[in-house]
């Protein structure tokens, strides 16, 4: 009978996983075929990319994704363990860590010599607003409600300690990127989002946190004219990587001090 129940958790995982890219792809492909056939109805040669359709559909399947898993109730929104009046305080130190980690992996991908991360490869083109809302608010909502809200939290009914299911969804959430610049950091950054589920049993610090790192990348996109590009690309690469390096570290000592905050703070769960 365990071994039964076990299994079925499993496949839960693995069925969790799968739906998460079904409401990626599917997207997607039903993009692709729908500039195929406006091209063909017009006579025009039109490129998905081009034509900024993928991004709405993309935002669309998140959004339904999202609702799939809560209306289901495969993921719960909920406080958790977080006491009502505690929230906000939650939320700020959930932000102050995003923020932290921002710099953490921004040097990870300067020495890993990497492009293409955080929500860059979904804002270049044209900073779209479907590819903003895309990269900033549905796909972390979404990412957090199907690897922390349900992957994690099955997991985490299986085994007694939280380390193996942490590591298990965090390589998933990192593999889910698709991108080497994206995929090492990713999976760090899911531990310690993870840890913060594991502790508040809440996905509103889990999203907070994601939506403000991802958030913070869209909004430098935008911030950063040419000639402030132009004016970076003028200082030094060791001077810049100094830079780097010790915001990382103050990024680093900001996401450890959120850690310890949630883990000393006494919650009704664990």
């Amino acid at each position: 009978m365990i071994i039964l129940l076990m299994k079925r958790k499993i496949w839960s995982v693995v069925k969790y996983y799968l739906m998460y890219w079904v409401f990626y792809l599917l997207p997607v492909i039903l993009a692709a075929i729908a500039v195929k056939l406006y091209a063909r109805k017009t006579g025009t040669d039109i490129d998905i990319r081009d034509a900024g359709t993928e991004y709405w559909f993309v935002l669309l399947g998140a959004v339904l994704g999202v609702y799939f898993f809560l209306r289901w109730k495969y993921a719960e929104w909920s406080l958790g363990s977080i006491r009502r009046k505690r929230l906000w305080k939650v939320i700020a130190v959930s932000a102050l860590m995003a923020a932290g980690w921002f710099f953490v992996d921004f040097l990870l991908q300067d020495i890993f010599d990497l492009e293409g991360g955080h929500a860059e490869e979904k804002v270049d083109e044209g900073l779209s607003i479907p590819a903003m809302l895309l990269a900033s608010i549905a796909a972390p909502v979404l990412e957090e409600v199907v690897f922390r809200g349900a992957i994690l939290r099955v997991l985490l009914s299986i085994f007694k300690s939280p380390w193996l299911p942490l590591v298990i969804s965090s390589v998933l959430f990192g593999l889910s990127h698709l991108n080497e610049a994206q995929v090492f950091g990713a999976t760090l950054w899911g531990l310690a989002i993870g840890w913060v589920y594991y502790r508040t049993q809440s996905l509103l610090p889990c999203v907070a946190m994601h939506v403000v790192n991802n958030s913070t990348a869209t909004l430098l996109e935008l911030v950063l004219s040419d000639s402030a590009t132009e004016a970076i690309d003028t200082v030094s690469d060791t001077s810049f990587f100094l830079g780097e390096a010790v915001l990382a570290v103050i990024g680093l000592v900001i996401v450890a001090f959120g850690i310890r905050w949630f883990s000393c703070s006494k919650w009704s769960n664990p």
